[in-house]
């Protein structure tokens, strides 16, 4: 597979991670997030695959709008890193919160299918 293609179809995977967020999908999120997923916050605390679902399934965590930008993208046949930018307000146990972080997501290739196996935030200022 070309660089090109391994670009455009991660591209494509970090759209639809957003829009699963937006709309708190949470068996779309489930298809594309390997088992070991360690997912971090802004607050520095973090999740496993079956807690961040379990969350947004309760609504603990909602996302109200995301914007983003992908700023550079790094893969092998079997790993990429994603760096990007997003601002998004999020209801976080009913406390709206204002995000802007620059983000680094890492993708793995496991059984032929990309999976998304973590996120770190950094919060950026205002």
């Amino acid at each position: 597979m070309s660089k090109q293609t391994t670009e455009n179809e991660l591209r494509t995977l970090e759209a639809l991670r957003f829009k699963a967020m937006l709309e708190a999908d949470v068996a779309k999120m489930s298809e594309f997030m390997h088992e070991g997923m360690g997912y971090s916050h802004s607050r520095g605390d973090r999740d496993n695959k079956a807690d961040y679902i379990r969350k947004v399934k309760d609504g603990i965590y909602r996302y109200n709008n995301i914007s983003y930008t992908i700023n550079n993208i790094v893969s092998t046949d079997v790993t990429a890193v994603i760096w990007g930018h997003m601002v998004a307000t999020s209801v976080v146990e009913g406390d709206v919160k204002k995000l802007n972080i620059a983000y680094m997501v890492v993708w793995i290739k496991h059984d032929g299918h990309w999976q998304f196996v973590g996120y770190q935030p950094t919060p950026m200022q205002a």
